[in-house]
C-alpha cells in the first residue's frame, strides 16, 4: 500500500528525516518540506521549529 501512495517503506515521517527539512512557521503551524503541521507534532518527530 505504502508504495502505492508513493511513500517510503518506513512510513510518512520517513520525510522529515532527510537532511536539513526545510522549516517555516506559518501563524500558529509549520511548513515542513509541504506538510502542514503543528509545534507538538515537530515534537514527536523530534524537530527543532528555531
Amino acid at each position: 500500500m505504502a508504495s502505492l501512495l508513493g511513500l517510503p517503506l518506513a512510513g510518512p515521517a520517513a520525510a522529515f528525516v532527510a537532511p536539513g527539512p526545510e522549516i517555516r512557521r506559518f501563524g500558529r503551524h509549520y511548513i515542513v518540506n509541504g506538510w502542514v503541521l503543528t509545534a507538538r507534532d515537530l515534537g514527536l518527530i523530534g524537530l527543532d521549529a528555531r
